[in-house]
């Protein structure tokens, strides 16, 4: 996010720093930052699936399966 100011007036304008994209071909229902200082994300797939990536590099540090692959999830909170 870059900060301007400008005749009294304050913006803020955010900027493209990284794309993610993933090897494992899940259906995305939401993701959320994680861990210490938002050092991870945490992506939910529909089926179940869990994917921990790394904010920094976005290597897929952790996969969790579903236990139960035809129960789709609903919501994450």
């Amino acid at each position: 996010m870059d900060l301007i100011g400008g005749r009294g007036c304050n913006y803020a304008r955010l900027t493209f720093c990284r794309a993610f994209s993933s090897l494992v071909s899940v259906e995305y229902v939401g993701s959320t930052f994680g861990g210490e200082n938002d050092q991870v994300i945490l992506c939910a797939g529909k089926a179940g699936d869990i994917l921990i990536l790394d904010q920094e590099s976005a290597n897929l540090l952790h996969h969790i399966y579903p236990k139960n692959p035809e129960q789709d999830l609903i919501i994450m909170q």
